[in-house]
């Protein structure tokens, strides 16, 4: 590992497992800043505390499984997951690398397996994100260079933008395709309560 600490958020519905996980991890060094016992929980403490990788048990309760919300939590935040499972399924396992997971481990594990895994999974992520860096920075320097204009017509409700040729496009599209930007998501702490209240109302009254 480098310098920084590697902060990890372990996802596992048995208490007792993820505390024993947990302590596992912060012996090997790591932090470990936030537990989630559901799916939905796990895309909420992801967008809030950005962890840099996710330990992710792929068995949940909850509406959505750990395939699910590892999917939800790569597209959205771009944060790699290694799958937790006491199940070798082909089915598991076809599902776990169509979604583009950085890791299978078997339960139960042994530290160095675990070890091993998060370090090839952390180095990966940070070598696709240099990658994609650099790929970003040689398709700004083939833009022209253009400024918006001064007024920038946009939809009241839906927010698309709407372009010189009269079409309507995604305000994110939008802006990609002319100036090069690139846009990340989070939650701000109005939405990230709002969420939370709305996931304790599907405990409390199911679907």
């Amino acid at each position: 590992m480098g310098d920084d600490m590697v902060d990890l958020m372990v996802v596992e519905d048995e208490s007792i497992v993820a505390k024993d996980i947990q302590s596992s991890l912060e012996s090997m060094g790591y932090s470990t800043s936030c537990v989630a016992s559901t799916g939905e929980e796990a895309i909420l403490l992801a967008a809030r505390h950005r962890p840099d990788l996710v330990l992710m048990d792929i068995r949940l309760p909850g509406r959505i499984d750990g395939i699910e919300a590892a999917q939800e939590i790569s597209s959205r935040y771009e944060v790699p997951v290694i799958f937790l499972t006491a199940f070798a399924d082909e089915e598991l396992i076809r599902r776990a690398c169509e979604v583009g997971g950085y890791g299978y481990l078997m339960k139960p594990f042994q530290e160095r397996e675990v070890y091993a895994s998060i370090e090839m999974a952390i180095a990966k992520h940070r070598q696709e994100q240099q990658r994609e860096a650099r790929l970003r920075q040689l398709e700004g320097e083939a833009l022209p260079q253009a400024a918006p204009s001064d007024i920038i017509p946009v939809c009241a409700k839906c927010k698309k933008v709407r372009t010189d040729e009269g079409k309507w496009e995604q305000f994110e599209a939008f802006f990609r395709s002319r100036f090069g930007a690139q846009f990340t998501h989070w939650l701000c702490p109005n939405c990230y309560d709002e969420e939370m209240e709305k996931l304790q109302e599907w405990d409390e009254n199911p679907p």
